[in-house]
């Protein structure tokens, strides 16, 4: 067995017991639905985090929600009502889009769980965005903590935002280590290891972070042709495995579950809250930002540090968000004489017989073909100034 097999074989195991360990958890256990939730809160309330990422397929939902909303939408409120998770004692919804919003009503009105909260997000990250998520974090924190009589001091919460750079660090190299060819990992195993950030304790994911760096730090392997993964929630591993059965190399993530992580630190010398609201708000954005420019300038840049030959967008039905940006980015790219390849799926696992197709003809017109990348605007791709720290 391979030392790559050994720590995906190591994490199944750990990802199947967990949920078993939850239901003997004395701690409240509270799941969240999207990568702008501020777990680091409840941690430093003593408060265990779970992020709800449903196994497809789930088509009890369907019965209960539109079936054009986002299928990750309709999983998540058929998982809920066939009893998947009962070791929650509440769910943390972020309003991002009307799917998340309908999804909170469907909850509020289907499932008896004590404690449900509906989290606003900005769209902007300008200096009144930040003061508005400061606030809904500290709302969070008002509700959360008086419901579940938690507690929390500024030490607890300096050793909690310490060990959230700690993660950010390692994914980082892990990141690097991609990029250079020097992992060692397929990108299945590496988004499943990722997808398993949401649900392990932080020390017991660090270790296993640690574990991936540390075999393979001076392992070169640059087979493959270089592509960008990007859009929102991919629940289908198969994907990134039909890329590199095809003859590519996915050097670089950029969804919601991978890849689209915070680019500093959360600062420990400022206000926490603020510090949160920022760390959060700042991050490389989703579709769902008012900030179109800015996130095709960082997928732009994330082009040009993987040398990247093509991009693969994958999106679920329904999406608006993503299906509205696809079109904008994809005559970006045109103009940079970079291919792109759109899959617009329903949340399901597997193997689609159309989907490996497609992915096989676009690797092999990238193989055939050269790919170059015009200048890009570095200033434009920089994080906002408008929220400096006077």
């Amino acid at each position: 067995m391979s030392d790559s097999t050994g720590i995906l074989t190591e994490l199944r195991q750990m990802t199947e017991t967990r949920e078993r360990d939850l239901l003997r958890q004395e701690r409240p256990v509270i799941g969240w639905c999207c990568s702008y939730v501020p777990i680091e809160i409840l941690e430093s309330g003593n408060l265990v985090p779970f992020r709800v990422l449903p196994s497809p397929p789930v088509d009890m939902g369907d019965a209960y929600l539109n079936p054009n909303f986002c299928p990750y939408v309709r999983a998540i409120m058929g998982e809920g009502l066939v009893g998947r998770y009962p070791f929650l004692s509440g769910l943390i919804i972020v309003n991002t889009c009307d799917g998340m919003r309908r999804l909170y009503d469907g909850w509020s009105y289907f499932h008896d769980l004590p404690f449900l909260h509906l989290m606003d997000l900005p769209r902007i990250t300008t200096p009144a965005g930040l003061r508005r998520f400061r606030e809904e974090i500290e709302n969070l924190v008002e509700r959360v903590f008086s419901h579940f009589g938690a507690t929390s001091t500024g030490e607890t919460m300096k050793a909690c935002l310490e060990m959230s750079n700690k993660t950010h660090m390692l994914m980082q190299q892990i990141q690097h280590l991609t990029i250079q060819g020097r992992l060692g990992l397929p990108a299945s195993g590496l988004i499943e290891i990722f997808r398993a950030g949401g649900i392990l304790p932080r020390s017991q994911f660090h270790r296993l972070l640690e574990r991936v760096v540390q075999p393979w730090g001076g392992r070169q392997d640059h087979t493959g042709t270089p592509v960008l993964l990007t859009g929102a929630m991919l629940e289908n591993t198969a994907i990134p495995t039909m890329i590199e059965e095809s003859g590519g190399r996915v050097v670089l993530h950029d969804l919601c579950v991978t890849g689209r992580h915070p680019e500093e630190l959360v600062s420990l010398t400022e206000d926490p809250l603020t510090a949160l609201a920022r760390h959060y708000l700042l991050r490389p954005p989703c579709a769902r930002m008012q900030e179109t420019e800015r996130r095709i300038d960082h997928i732009l840049g994330l082009i040009r540090q993987g040398r990247v030959r093509g991009v693969i967008y994958y999106v679920l039905k329904f999406c608006d968000t993503f299906l509205y940006e696809a079109p904008v980015l994809r005559k970006k790219l045109d103009q940079l004489g970079i291919p792109m390849l759109t899959i617009e799926s329903e949340y399901r696992q597997g193997r689609g017989g159309g989907v490996q197709t497609r992915i096989q003809a676009f690797m092999e017109m990238l193989n055939s073909s050269g790919t170059r990348l015009g200048p890009i605007n570095q200033n434009a791709a920089s994080r906002p100034e408008e929220i400096g720290r006077s």
